[in-house]
């Protein structure tokens, strides 16, 4: 054999021996430990909170990577979950998701109907009135989240918004006559009874698509028709959000439908 063959068989030779050198050392060192592997089980779960490195709690650093990590003895243990902070636990709670119709009074502070008929929702009681009108196929409580606002310590204010014929709650007896005429008389109606209910306050009018084009044809109305009458004089602004008068006022005739098309559950949830 060549001197090359036989220099290799003696260098796997004492490979082979210091591998069995490390192995019986090992084996010694454990059987002369009083280590008891199961029961620092329970203490390394004290020390290690995350998936990816040992951490040793109260110490604030990482166990070297040389210190010895026993076994655990329960395998499921390996992977210990990382507790979320208190604050984003109340988050996720906060966010987690809510099947249940919202209440109204969640939102307003009171409802009354007016004549009988005309619902209408207070939230607050002090700086300007936002009297808010609101779209075709809505109702009032699309601005709930806003009158919860508009009444909280940031602004202090009120907000009213009331159903128009034929949504939300007002039923009458041709709620089905959705005409520009009839949406201002009423919507004039409500300005009456608003002022009256809050005399010392200003009117903000708000309207959303079709409740913006009857929010200015009802004031445009008024200053043309009432302006000298007390009640009138409370109008002191208006914001107007998303209007398409033509497309919204042609939809008029075709609310009921649509409104009656919608469903009134789902049953999956």
């Amino acid at each position: 054999m060549s001197s090359a063959f036989l220099k290799k068989l003696e260098e796997e030779k004492k490979q082979a021996e210091s591998g069995q050198l490390i192995d019986q050392d090992m084996k010694e060192e454990d059987e002369g430990s009083d280590y008891d592997e199961e029961a620092d089980g329970v203490k390394e779960l004290n020390e290690v909170h995350d998936g990816m490195g040992a951490i040793a709690l109260g110490q604030g650093g990482p166990v070297a990577p040389t210190q010895k990590m026993p076994a655990m003895s329960d395998p499921s243990h390996a992977y210990t979950k990382i507790p979320k902070p208190a604050s984003q636990v109340g988050l996720a709670a906060k966010q987690a998701a809510k099947y249940e119709p919202a209440e109204w009074s969640e939102f307003f502070d009171s409802r009354e109907m007016l004549n009988e008929v005309v619902p209408i929702y207070h939230a607050g009681a002090g700086g300007h009135v936002f009297l808010c009108l609101h779209g075709a196929g809505h109702s009032a409580l699309s601005f709930a989240a806003l009158a919860r606002i508009l009444k909280g310590d940031k602004y202090k204010s009120t907000c009213v918004s009331f159903d128009f014929r034929g949504h939300g709650s007002h039923y009458c007896a041709n709620e089905e006559e959705l005409s520009q005429q009839n949406l201002i008389d009423e919507t004039i109606v409500v300005i009456k009874h608003i002022a009256e209910k809050y005399p010392a306050q200003s009117i903000i009018m708000v309207g959303h698509s079709m409740g913006g084009s009857i929010a200015t044809k009802a004031t445009d109305f008024i200053q043309k028709n009432h302006e000298n009458e007390s009640w009138a004089k409370h109008i002191k602004g208006m914001f107007i959000i998303d209007v398409v008068e033509g497309s919204a006022l042609d939809a008029l005739p075709f609310m009921e439908s649509i409104v009656k098309s919608r469903p009134s559950q789902f049953s999956n949830l």
